[in-house]
């Protein structure tokens, strides 16, 4: 640590902007070495970090998360906001295969889309030709891609891979389906047909957005989205079959919806 911060001193920034509004990203802003912009205390994920500012901006909490940092970098640094859909700029050029990527891992237990579902949905891509790929980050996810991938013969655990690795597979598939990951957020920016599996979460805050994505989130309990890391619905744990979220999130829905947009994709194309 003290390396990185004599590292991080070595120079003096124009400007510092962070993005993140958290206690951990202030006093690295701080301590580096130039102004430092950020969100007010009514508008920071943690108020206190606004006394680390010395150009503070007010925005609603309700704007999506990258509406908040194009208003912010676009506020802090002087330049007017386009008002279009976001562009990414991420390019991978990468020959097209009939390849789905699923995208099973995240860390809340109330976001987990359930196993079986998975399964079902393995077999019907297989009903239609797809080939199935999955990657895994712990030993967790690891048991549950092997799990997932025993119902098809067509389905299959890629081996551990950097972000790198990562991108390249997305680019090459015909479309993902994610639960609330980060790497849900890459294969949007890498403009693939997505679809995004929203629980406990809110997809108007931090969803993703674009033309080629389909969020499928539940809409008929009054506890969504609940922001908690475990369900508080029922007792105890998630039912792996029927978690109530994620009761209309059906995989022929899924499926289903997956096909739409791999279908208007090659029309537009």
């Amino acid at each position: 640590m003290a390396a990185f911060v004599v590292d991080l001193r070595k120079q003096r920034y124009d400007l510092i902007v962070d993005g993140q509004g958290l206690v951990k990203s202030a006093i690295i802003a701080w301590l580096a070495k130039g102004p430092v912009a950020g969100f007010d205390e009514k508008s920071a994920k943690e108020s206190v970090v606004s006394r680390f500012y010395l150009d503070r901006l007010n925005i609603t909490p309700t704007m999506h998360a990258v509406e908040r940092l194009r208003t912010l970098f676009a506020y802090s640094l002087g330049y007017e906001l386009n008002e279009s859909l976001p562009v990414f700029g991420l390019l991978c050029d990468r020959p097209q295969k009939k390849q789905l990527f699923f995208l099973h891992g995240t860390t809340w237990e109330s976001k987990l889309w359930p196993v079986e579902y998975w399964k079902q949905l393995v077999n019907l891509a297989e009903k239609n030709g797809y080939e199935v790929v999955m990657t895994y980050g712990n030993q967790v996810e690891r048991d549950r891609a092997t799990e997932i991938a025993e119902a098809s013969a067509r389905a299959r655990v890629l081996p551990p891979m950097d972000l790198s690795g990562i991108t390249e597979v997305i680019a090459e598939s015909s479309g993902v389906v994610s639960v609330d990951t980060g790497l849900g957020h890459l294969a949007n920016a890498l403009d693939k047909p997505l679809i995004a599996l929203y629980s406990a979460t809110s997809p108007e805050l931090t969803g993703p957005c674009g033309t080629n994505q389909k969020v499928i989130a539940s809409s008929s309990l009054d506890c969504v989205p609940c922001l908690r890391r475990e369900c508080q619905y029922q007792p105890g744990k998630l039912n792996e079959r029927h978690p109530p979220c994620f009761s209309g999130s059906t995989p022929q829905r899924v499926f289903e919806s997956l096909q739409a947009l791999i279908k208007a994709e090659k029309i537009v194309k």
